[in-house]
């Protein structure tokens, strides 16, 4: 939640988007950008890092034949367990102490382990950072970026702005974008240019969303499919659960949280926070 908090404000959202380019910088994955074509290639990009590539094939062995109902409680109960576990503290040390141990068993590995390391930690942080986007672009725009991006492909103009306006990344990254972006320049097409360019430069955050953190829960659990489904008992325990204050928030029982859910669909139908704002 911390994150999302940050990246409300124009700083925060820049140093969010730095940090971002550092770690995509160091572990080579600026191809990230290629899960937003199609949704099943994020969740695919996550289950490669939490199973491995030998576990995902045992998976998919394990599952063959699985009614669509039985493949749908096997995803909601892994990934109950996976947000529910203490694993994250490995993966996002916050001491300096704790940084140095992880550093120093990784450079013990052997040269085959280390290999596979760096591999999961590149499906991990693609996985963050494209799931990161795929949430903000929820709360902003009221759509996913795996929806944005292929409509955009597909020629709608204004799908291509609000993508490149959630993941800048995806103008310098993706072929598909960076091609769009040079026939543009090519053909002096100056309109579009220049809402590229406005686009580049605001936040998809700015501007002051009064429940940044509740939202940030509505736009994630809708990114991984679940909003709909869940009772609303179970979406405050999971408020609950990412230690949102109840009263801040305004959501002390299930009717104060139908509220702020409410309200929350409604910025969604005028276009999300960024018509909200205007």
């Amino acid at each position: 939640m911390e994150v999302f908090r940050e990246a409300q404000r124009p700083e925060g959202w820049r140093k969010v988007a730095e940090a971002f380019g550092l770690i995509r910088k160091r572990l080579n994955i600026d191809g990230y950008v290629a899960l937003y074509d199609d949704e099943r290639r994020l969740h695919a990009c996550f289950a490669l890092f939490w199973l491995g590539a030998e576990g995902v094939k045992e998976l998919a062995d394990e599952l063959n034949g699985a009614s669509p109902e039985e493949l749908k409680k096997y995803v909601e109960d892994l990934s109950v367990e996976v947000l529910k576990g203490d694993w994250t503290e490995e993966i996002f040390p916050e001491s300096p102490q704790r940084k140095a141990e992880l550093q120093a068993l990784f450079e013990a590995l052997p040269s085959e382990e280390k290999a596979e390391a760096i591999k999961r930690g590149q499906y991990l942080y693609s996985f963050v950072i494209a799931f990161f986007y795929e949430s903000i672009s929820v709360m902003a725009h009221g759509e996913k970026l795996t929806s944005l991006v292929p409509k955009a492909m597909a020629g709608d103009r204004d799908a291509f702005l609000k993508a490149i306006h959630i993941d800048k990344a995806l103008l310098y990254s993706h072929p598909w974008f960076k091609d769009r972006h040079e026939e543009a320049q090519g053909q002096r097409d100056e309109d579009f240019l220049r809402d590229i360019g406005y686009r580049l430069r605001v936040a998809p955050t700015r501007g002051r969303i009064r429940h940044a953190g509740l939202y940030a829960v509505f736009s994630m659990l809708e990114a991984l499919g679940w909003l709909n489904d869940l009772r609303h008992e179970e979406i405050l325990d999971l408020c609950d659960e990412a230690r949102l204050d109840r009263w801040q928030n305004r959501i002390e029982d299930v009717n104060y949280l139908t509220k702020r859910l409410g309200g929350y669909r409604r910025m969604q139908k005028s276009g999300g926070i960024v018509n909200a704002l205007n």
